[in-house]
């Protein structure tokens, strides 16, 4: 191929296709050391093709076709067309733009991975510009389809490829060596790979169409943009057209990101100077520019028909955007229970990458008040952070600042979920976190090396029924101390719901420990070397669960449990480790246990949680135990029963009208996270009814409105991301 020879002696770019695994790879070279495109004058278009006198005849078509596909683009001038057959048979700059089928292989090594080439001449006169292509194509060891056959090359696809290539276009993505331009499309024609048998023929990608376009543009649109308050330039406004109306404009050397000529966009960013350009893709469309701070302006354009080759036509619309008023953006921080307020940090960012960074930091006093004088006619989204008990952070997003100002209260209930970290300064509450998360159960993390073991009064913050997460991830001998054992222990008899996780609890407990032993009726029997969790069927937790421990955090001294009998309440075995046959039940890894009289209830793992390498594994065995833990005697009773629901569902409430009580229903098809909530007709919250986390399957709980006026109200049901809201009317 003297692949050297013919780039650099003779100024060609040259592109390959190369079958690699049974797929074909190229590259092209398509701009100068100084970034310019290569592109042919408008003197030379249109762009005459030739045959190669003995090209098949069948070919013609699939080739005419090809070069039609990009004469069709509208948002470009180009244009391909068909001449005289020629007698030239090889790659020579004798001003033929040849098409060649090489069905001998004169061009090609014996057993080679090229399918066809294209080179293109070039010349410094007048500017960097191309003056000739030929292509040649090896029908000796890839015929071509020309009919559809499977067995064969889409002749369609391949020759819409090469042409573009003539015009000056690289890949999409970086297949077949340098450059490589744009993102990795492989539906595009200029995606650089084709299969064996490969005959889809496939349409130019809105990315092929933009590529062409920025080199033979029909519309071009270029303005500035200023500040209607002191004519000064914007940079870094937002010039935003339909999703397909245009295409970026620039050279190689200007981005790092993609390297090639045109790249479809919904949104242009002025510069420093507020200019903006990009060509268009469509004839008309809208034009909205915005940047934050300031009013949004928006423009009709409506370009001329395409004006023939080389007419570019360029329509100027410049914009001055008045400021929005800064006004005060305030509130107050209450816990939703007792009103009273809640000193915490709040930090505002603004909705929008331009501004990337919080826009003010506040910390709120004792009575919770917050005020930011920020720009107005925009939205924020508000980020908090409360003190203990309530969540690590809440936030508030799309909270719309009017221009009249706002003020934003904010009511915070405690977390639900309590995450004791007790793993030794390790990162293994981010798995916990993240689950957690996920599944839209608020919680609060505790890190015991910096604060200590949390006390009764602390625990006694948190809402009933109360969850708690203890996790000592990969600690040893000090996994539990005897004062941690202690506390556990009168938590669970106070009537609490426990989740206890860590790989050495078991192994370093003495033989007087309380807590496994008589709590949980377990104690440590061996190490285990399996590496997959199964549940025990018909358990409440384990039934049907099968999880990894691998991929999550080593898990090095798993411990194998053994019953000892000793259970102060109820015991039963939830998962065990398991090994080639999944009827070995004998290798107990966790357990639940409860003891009704007392109102606890506990689940205990003899690995870490975060060992599970899943995330869907460990949201599913969170689910289960806290689904489990939260539907303890601890809870408060409501009727409902545990159909299976197919999707999330909140029904109209029956008797309506009502007084003084009327039933409500939702269903919940995974275990959720459940806001319940009443507000008057001006959009005031009056009641909250249920804020718990409860299991999949039907639901319902009887309202009692004695204390509100007759009229009409609206309950909100929020369950994860489902939301849904219904009317109601109370009479009296």
């Amino acid at each position: 191929m003297k692949k050297n020879r013919s780039f650099y002696a003779r100024l060609a770019v040259r592109s390959f296709i190369l079958l690699a695994a049974a797929a074909m790879l190229a590259f092209s070279i398509f701009a100068n050391s100084a970034g310019v495109f290569r592109k042919y004058a408008n003197s030379s278009i249109p762009f005459t093709y030739r045959l190669n006198a003995n090209s098949p005849p069948e070919y013609r078509e699939g080739i005419g076709k090809a070069a039609q596909t990009w004469n069709n683009v509208v948002s470009s001038f180009w244009l391909f067309q068909e001449g005289e057959p020629t007698t030239a048979g090889r790659v020579l700059q004798d001003g033929v733009n040849l098409v060649y089928f090489d069905v001998r292989g004169e061009n090609f090594m014996p057993n080679t991975n090229t399918i066809a080439f294209s080179s293109t001449f070039t010349t410094t006169a007048g500017g960097f510009r191309a003056v000739e292509s030929d292509l040649v194509y090896n029908a000796r060891d890839f015929p071509p389809a020309s009919s559809g056959q499977s067995d064969r090359i889409d002749l369609q696809t391949t020759m819409t490829h090469e042409f573009g290539h003539h015009l000056g276009l690289g890949h999409q993505g970086n297949v077949g060596g340098p450059p490589g331009v744009g993102p990795l499309i492989t539906s595009a024609v200029m995606y650089g790979t084709i299969g064996t048998g490969d005959t889809l023929r496939r349409r130019l990608h809105i990315h092929d169409i933009a590529g062409v376009s920025t080199i033979y543009p029909v519309w071009r649109m270029s303005g500035v943009v200023t500040n209607a308050a002191d004519n000064a330039p914007l940079s870094n406004v937002d010039v935003r057209v339909p999703g397909s109306s245009a295409a970026i404009l620039r050279s190689l050397e200007q981005t790092s990101q993609f390297q090639f000529p045109g790249f479809v966009l919904d949104t242009v960013l002025t510069g420093d100077t507020g200019q903006y350009t990009f060509v268009a893709l469509n004839q008309t469309f809208q034009l909205t520019v915005d940047k934050f701070g300031f009013f949004p302006q928006n423009a009709n354009v409506n370009f001329n028909p395409a004006g023939g080759i080389g007419q570019t036509q360029t329509v100027t619309q410049n914009f001055a955007l008045t400021p929005t008023p800064v006004l005060a953006l305030r509130g107050n921080l209450r816990d939703a229970a007792t009103g009273a307020g809640l000193a915490a940090t709040v930090r505002i960012y603004a909705r929008t990458a331009q501004n990337p960074g919080a826009l003010a930091v506040l910390n709120t006093g004792s009575d919770g008040a917050y005020s930011a004088n920020l720009p107005s006619d925009e939205f924020y989204d508000l980020e908090i952070v409360p003190p203990y008990p309530y969540p690590d952070v809440i936030r508030r997003r799309n909270v719309y600042h009017a221009t009249t100002g706002t003020t934003f209260d904010i009511a915070l209930t405690p977390a639900r979920v309590l995450l004791v970290d007790d793993d030794e300064g390790k990162n293994f509450e981010a798995a916990y976190q993240v689950a957690l998360d996920s599944l839209s159960l608020t919680r609060r993390t505790w890190t015991v090396a910096n604060a200590g073991t949390p006390s009764r009064d602390q625990v006694a913050l948190l809402p009933a029924p109360r969850l708690l997460i203890y996790f000592t991830g990969e600690a040893t001998a000090t996994a539990l101390s005897d004062s941690q054992r202690i506390f556990l222990i009168d938590y669970l008899e106070a009537g609490n719901a426990l989740l206890l996780s860590g790989q050495n609890l078991a192994e370093n407990s003495s033989p007087n420990d309380s807590l496994l032993s008589k709590y949980f009726g377990v104690r440590f029997a061996a190490n285990s070397t399996r590496f997959t969790a199964r549940g025990f069927p018909g358990d409440a937790i384990g039934d049907g669960f099968r999880g990894s421990l691998v991929g999550g955090a080593i898990q090095r001294s798993k411990d194998l449990l053994a019953l000892t009998g000793e259970q102060q309440g109820e015991t039963n075995r939830s998962l065990y480790y398991s090994a080639a046959n999944p009827a070995d039940t004998l290798a107990l890894a966790a357990v639940r246990a409860e003891n009704v009289a007392k109102r606890w209830r506990a689940f205990y793992a003899g690995f870490g949680l975060e060992g599970l390498g899943n995330l869907n594994d460990r949201k599913a065995l969170l689910s289960r135990a806290l689904t489990y833990l939260g539907s303890s005697p601890l809870s408060v009773a409501e009727p409902e029963t545990h159909t299976a629901a197919k999707s999330y569902a909140l029904h109209q409430n029956y008797p309506n009208p009502f007084n003084p009580s009327t039933v409500i229903a939702f269903e919940l098809p995974q275990a959720s996270s459940v806001t319940l909530k009443v507000f008057d007709a001006l959009g005031r919250e009056v009641a909250t009814l249920m804020q718990d986390f409860k299991r999949a399957g039907q639901h319902q709980l009887t309202f009692n409105a004695t204390q509100l006026a007759a009229g009409v109200y609206v309950y909100r049901l929020q369950a994860g991301e489902f939301v849904a809201a219904r009317k109601f009317l109370l009479l009296k």
